[in-house]
Parts: C-alpha cells; structure tokens; sequence
C-alpha cells in the first residue's frame, strides 16, 4: 500500500479494509472514544496506523502534499508567563527559531494544560498541520507522550531524560552538572551544602538530586550535613525555601546552597538579601541554567550553562530526521554544561565566615 509521490495520503478507509474493520471503528480508536471499541480492536488499529503509517489531516484536501514542513512545540505551563520571563524557556525558544527558520520550515507552539482531549488535539492540530512535534521539558508522566507512540506521531523530546529506547531525546547532563557545582562549591572550602531541589515529575529535577547525593559521597561529603530540600523552578519556590531556611534556623547550619535552576537561585538570592543574609559572605550559592535573566542579579550568579541553542538545533535537526525517514533511528544525546563563575560564591578557605548572623529577618538574635 505505498505511495508514490505526488498521491494523495493514505486514507482511512484503506486503514479501515487493512484490517477488516468499518472507518467508523477506527474513527472512535483515533478520536480516544474508547468506550466505543474493544481493547483487542484497539490495538490492532492503532499497530495499524503505526505500521501504515497512516496521519489523518485535519484539513484534508486532494492531492495535497504530506510534508508541511512545520513542526510543533509542546511546552509546560510554568505560569502566566511560560516562555516571555522565563530565561530557560525563552533560551530554547530562541534556539527553536532559529534552528526552523534557517531551513525554511515554520513552528507552531502549543501550551499542554491546553489540550483537554489528547487524540482530539492531536488529530486538529498536529496530523495533517505539521509534520512532527517537539516536547519541552515534558513531566515523566505526560500523557501526550504515550498518544503520539500510539498514533505514530513522529516526535523529539528536548528538555527531558527518560533514557527510554524507543524514544529520542537531547538534553543537558544533569547529573554531571549537579557534581559540577557540588565540586566547585567543595573546592571553595563549603563542606555543609543544602540542595534546594526543583520541580515535582521533572527527570531534570530527579537527575540534578542523584548527581548532588552521589558527588557528596564522592568527595567524602558527609550528606547529613547536607539536606535536600524539596522546592521547584520558579522564583517563589526558590523564595520560600531561603525564608524557611532563615526561619529554621538551618542558614545558620549550612554554608552554600546548590539551587536546581537559576529560577529558584534568583528568588532564593534575592530573599536572602531582603532578610538580612549577605550573598557570598553569609551563604553561597550556586544555580543551574546560566540564562539570561542572570543580568538582573543584584549578585551576579555562579551557575551551570546550558548550550541552548546547541540543544535545540540538534533537536530540531532530529525531528526533521524523523519526518523524512520511515525508519529512523533513535538517538539520545545528552550536551555536559559549562560552569560560568559569578560572585555568589565564597571562598571559605579565605575568608572566615561569620559565626553567626547579627540579625535574622530583622530581628535580633
């Protein structure tokens, strides 16, 4: 059943008659109305699509070509502002953009908390309008992921670890760039480092706590004086956790605080300075991203940089491989991050840290 080119696409009757069942059948399978098949009919029409590589249209019109060349982008909702403000996403944007509009393709972008119905959304705005999508950062358990295996949707994952087989990925080395700052923060004299961890469901987030747990043993750090603190990626959670810390007491206790991203770095920074806790003199710090918001700063930040665009043109470079090829091959590349050295940090070795802190949020001791 292949096409030669300038035909039109498979159709779903040609899927229908691939495996004896009416278009209505598979109609109610790629609709997600699974209340209406089997789950044996299920699967046999969804191996179908895959094996046909059949992608309904969501416009259909005869003769029309099957490659659009545009590509869509799945991203997080991370606030009101997902992508302008948010120095991570609009690093990849930036790379996404630039990566498509050198090859002539356009790119289509698509917030995941808008999408109620998977196999619907899929169905009007993915087959027949793009060729492929890209998911940023998806959460472990993203049901989207599973719906474009089944509709045999090709799609790259940029952002995330899930080491899976089946799936292509590019990411950072997380857990290589955890150790990163765990090292440099050692070599700086900090024995008593706190991890303010990131975002719940994020394999970013889980890979950055491996790497700080493990380089701790390494280098002979004892991990009871090192506590992981569980936060997120955004501002505030990097706030509440410097004020817990201040309020606790633990500011006291620990010396440099490994933040999972530079969102939650920034907020801790800042809190910290409002409550009276100078950074580098009374805590280092040290956050992952190295994005632009860094130039916002009132202490310039020791952070790990990410190679965004670098990530980014290679998965756009992915997806395209993906499209044009009925078998492409799965590739997980993974880039290792660069360690930009700002002024939070403290050489402890140097300078003798205060044995305590005159004030504590304004208050006396």
């Amino acid at each position: 059943m292949s096409r030669k080119n300038g035909e039109s696409q498979l159709n779903i009757r040609e899927v229908a008659d691939h495996i004896g069942v009416s278009r209505s059948t598979v109609s109610n399978v790629l609709n997600g109305r699974e209340d209406q098949v089997s789950p044996e009919t299920r699967d046999r029409v969804l191996n179908a699509v895959r094996k046909l590589g059949y992608r309904p249209a969501a416009a259909p019109k005869r003769g029309a070509p099957a490659n659009t060349r545009n590509i869509s982008v799945m991203m997080s909702d991370w606030g009101d502002s997902p992508i302008v403000g948010n120095g991570y996403y609009g690093e990849i944007t930036d790379g996404i953009f630039g990566a498509v509009s050198r090859t002539g393709w356009s790119v289509t972008f698509f917030l995941d908390v808008a999408w109620n119905n998977i196999h619907r959304e899929l169905r009007d705005f993915v087959d027949g309008r793009s060729d492929g999508m890209l998911l940023v950062a998806p959460s472990i358990e993203s049901p989207v992921i599973a719906a474009l295996r089944e509709r045999g949707t090709p799609f790259v994952v940029l952002g995330s670890t899930f080491g899976d087989p089946e799936i292509s990925e590019v990411d950072i080395n997380n857990r290589v760039g955890a150790a990163m700052a765990v090292e440099h923060l050692a070599e700086n004299g900090h024995r008593r480092i706190a991890h303010f961890a990131g975002q719940a469901g994020q394999s970013s987030a889980e890979l950055r706590r491996e790497g700080f747990g493990k380089a701790l043993l390494d280098l002979g750090l004892d991990p009871e004086a090192c506590p992981v603190l569980e936060g997120g990626y955004t501002n505030e959670d990097g706030e509440r956790l410097a004020v817990h810390c201040v309020e606790s007491g633990l500011v006291k206790e620990i010396t440099a605080v490994f933040c999972a991203n530079d969102g939650s770095a920034m907020g801790a920074l800042k809190a910290f300075l409002r409550l009276g806790i100078r950074v580098p003199e009374d805590i280092s710090i040290v956050g992952f991203d190295g994005s632009f918001i860094l130039g916002s700063s009132p202490v310039p930040l020791t952070s790990l940089r990410q190679p965004f665009r670098e990530i980014s043109g290679q998965a756009v470079s992915l997806l395209k491989d993906r499209v044009r090829t009925s078998r492409p091959s799965v590739a997980h590349i993974h880039f290792n991050p660069d360690l930009v050295v700002g002024d939070s940090v403290l050489d402890i070795r140097r300078h003798r840290r205060p044995s305590a802190h005159p004030t504590i949020g304004g208050l006396k001791k």
